[in-house]
């Protein structure tokens, strides 16, 4: 299945849902969360994740998670453990609609990914999390 999505305007990419994203996380300024990362290392304990998570959600902000196909199985740990709903996309965008979404999100909150490089160049607030490269 081919899909064309709209071009990119003014250096920005295009949003794969013309109208917006779906009402599920239209429903406050969304905070996009990545707590994945290439590797192990790199990425911050899911308890810090879900520490910022509630602080946002008391805050009455939307959480949308983002990451990859193998991120997926954190996403659901998060997603299980935190009472609220939240919206989890990871796994299930390409990185063209993620890139689309992320340009209108209110903040980003990644792990050293390819997320926070996105919040970076789309201009977005992005709150980076680096750690080590290897064990030593």
């Amino acid at each position: 299945m081919i899909r064309i999505l709209p071009q990119p305007i003014r250096g920005r990419a295009a949003c794969p849902w013309p109208a917006g994203p779906p009402a599920r996380t239209a429903r406050a300024p969304a905070v996009w969360i990545a707590p994945g990362a290439g590797s192990k290392l790199k990425r911050w304990p899911a308890t810090g994740f879900r520490n910022v998570i509630n602080h946002f959600l008391k805050s009455n902000r939307s959480i949308v998670l983002v990451g990859d196909e193998s991120e997926r199985q954190l996403g659901l740990e998060l997603e299980w453990r935190i009472p609220k709903m939240i919206s989890n996309l990871m796994g299930k965008l390409t990185l063209r609609e993620a890139a689309g979404l992320i340009a209108r999100a209110t903040l980003v909150v990644a792990n050293d990914s390819a997320v926070m490089h996105l919040g970076h160049e789309l201009q977005r607030p992005t709150a980076s999390i680096f750690g080590p490269t290897s064990e030593k």
